[in-house]
Order: structure tokens, then C-alpha cells, then sequence
């Protein structure tokens, strides 16, 4: 267990970027679709049909309902361990990766891969050090990660815990011009659609390229979101040379 933190995944050797980590398949699984789990099996119905292996691997993993019956255990722990599986409009339960912690600042990232939707792949959004910990952001949305650390843990609330990671645990001062940072994101984030809605492309050019050179300027924090903005910018400069600006 780490310290604070209970259980969590640390490297055991040095990683590369864009290396994969982990591979796993669901072994839980429900429906987004109201219609949909009317006649799947349910959730209790899924956890009796596992071996008894992944019957423990599920049930060692985090919940706040210790003593209840198993089909609440079973509820809880789905409830707080699940990733959305967005192509098949689902949400599931993998049995390694809810072992990955939070962190405002990651070095993971999770995700789905062509032609397996279900098939959920960690990797490596930088170089991690042997015995560093696995981290990825469990809020990684525009407006998630460009919002305040009191905000961010308005969000982290729906799992139960205080944020503590390397960003959330600056001093003051400096928390504070961090999330000035992002604050000052957020603006141009939202500046580039107003200025395109008005065909404003020279703004909206400008307004994208000092959302890329803020989120530069904290490149660790922003890493997953970064390739977005990338493409972003270039979209903007691409259109601006096709109307001749």
C-alpha cells in the first residue's frame, strides 16, 4: 500500500514514452442503454458467472460498503472503480487498471483501441523512472483539467478523496499561479469558438497559439491534452492560409 493512498501501481522499471503498459479486457459490464440492461445479465449475474480468481481481483478492489451484502459489494465497487467505454456506449469494470491512481499531473494514459472498443490499453504519456508511480487523470476533460485545484476536486469528490498530488500539493502561492495559468487557458479555450462563430480566424489563430504556449508552460500537467491543442492550432492556421490571411 502507498502511503495515503492505499493501493496503486509503481513502475518496476524505467519507461519510454508511448510505451504500452497494460492491456485489459472488461470482466464487468453494463449498458448505458436503459433498454440494454433490461436484458443483459446483471451486474451480480456477470460476477457469478467469473471464475474464483477474477471473483477476488474484483473484490479487492476499492469500495466504501465493507460490510454489505455482496450484490451491494458488488454495486459499489462498480460504481467506484468504472471507466466509460464511449464507442459501445457502456461503462465497465477492468480488473488491474482502477489500481492506477489519480494525478493533476499524469504520466498515463488509458484508452480504447481500433476494432476492440472494450479492449482498454494503458501507456505512457512521458518517460517514467523505475519505482515512480502510475498515474493518470481521472478528470482529463477540457474543462476539467483547465479548472482551479478547488474545482478540479469538486469533480475528484465522486471518488472520495483529497487530492494530493504534486500540483494540488504546492504551496500556496504557487497553487495559486498555477491556477491563474489555467484560468488564463480556459479564457482562450473558450475565445476560439466565439471568434470562429464571427469568422474571426485572425483572433481565433492567435487566441489558439496562447492556449498551446500557456499549456507549455506547465507541458507536464497538460501532456494529454496537449496533442489536441496541437491539431487545434493547426486547423486554425491551415484555414487562415486558405482565405488567404
Amino acid at each position: 500500500a502507498l502511503p495515503g493512498k492505499g493501493f496503486g501501481m509503481i513502475a518496476v522499471r524505467n519507461i519510454c514514452q508511448g510505451e504500452p503498459i497494460l492491456k485489459e479486457n472488461p470482466i464487468l459490464l453494463l449498458s448505458k442503454d436503459k433498454k440494454d440492461r433490461q436484458t443483459n445479465p446483471s451486474l451480480l449475474e456477470q460476477f457469478e458467472n467469473l471464475s474464483e480468481s477474477d471473483q477476488a481481483k474484483v473484490l479487492k478492489l476499492h469500495h466504501d460498503n465493507p460490510d454489505g451484502k455482496l450484490h451491494e459489494k458488488i454495486q459499489w465497487i462498480f460504481e467506484a472503480n468504472t471507466i466509460e467505454v464511449t464507442p459501445a456506449n457502456a461503462v465497465a469494470l477492468y480488473p488491474m487498471i482502477p489500481r492506477i491512481n489519480h494525478s493533476c499531473s499524469p504520466n498515463v494514459v488509458w484508452s480504447w483501441q481500433a476494432g476492440s472498443p472494450y479492449t482498454k490499453q494503458v501507456r505512457a504519456v512521458r518517460s517514467i523512472a523505475a519505482g515512480e508511480e502510475l498515474c493518470a487523470n481521472y478528470i482529463d476533460s477540457f474543462e476539467a483539467t483547465f479548472s482551479s485545484c478547488s474545482q478540479r476536486q469538486v469533480c475528484l469528490n465522486h471518488w472520495k478523496f483529497v487530492c494530493q498530488c504534486e500540483v494540488c500539493s504546492l504551496p500556496e502561492k504557487e497553487r495559486n499561479a498555477n491556477d491563474l495559468i489555467r484560468q488564463k487557458i480556459a479564457l482562450q479555450h473558450q475565445l476560439i469558438p466565439k471568434y470562429m462563430a464571427n469568422w474571426k480566424i485572425e483572433q481565433a489563430v492567435a487566441a489558439a497559439r496562447t492556449k498551446l504556449e500557456l499549456m507549455m508552460s506547465i507541458k507536464n500537467q497538460m501532456i494529454t491534452t496537449l496533442p489536441s491543442a496541437l491539431l487545434e492550432l493547426y486547423e486554425m492556421c491551415s484555414l487562415a492560409k486558405v482565405v488567404n490571411l
